[in-house]
């Protein structure tokens, strides 16, 4: 015959050292969402940085094209649009009396496909 002491729990021959079904399952529901948060996390992070390289890209492509207007005779300045790559190079010259007003966008598709855009303006004189 067994006796217990007070305060102990009956023998009943079973080990309790691994862990049950439930505490698996809650286990792998934590371990899932953990995953889910990280993949969507890293996923923003690579389209953060596509964008800001495209940005980084074509506001340097819009910088070269108002130099280059800048640089050109001013009886010469013109509208016009062009290709580069994967970007869409648009300016636009308006005249005003002694100044002209000149404006650049370049575009690009987005891994969404969306059209994202750098414009930048500047102003010039006779």
């Amino acid at each position: 015959m067994k006796t217990c002491n007070a305060g102990s729990r009956p023998h009943s021959g079973m080990k309790t050292a691994g862990l049950t079904l439930i505490e698996s399952l809650v286990a792998m529901a934590v371990l899932a969402v953990f995953v889910a948060t990280a993949v969507t996390f890293l996923s923003t992070v690579g389209r953060s940085a596509a964008l800001t390289e495209h940005a980084v890209a074509a506001s340097e492509l819009a910088q070269q094209k108002i130099e280059q207007l800048l640089r050109s005779p001013y009886g010469d300045l013109a509208s016009g649009a062009d290709r580069l790559g994967v970007y869409d190079r648009a300016w636009t010259v308006s005249h005003s009396g002694r100044t002209a007003r000149i404006d650049v966008a370049v575009s690009w598709a987005a891994l969404d496909a969306r059209r994202e855009e750098v414009a930048l303006r500047t102003l010039r004189t006779r």
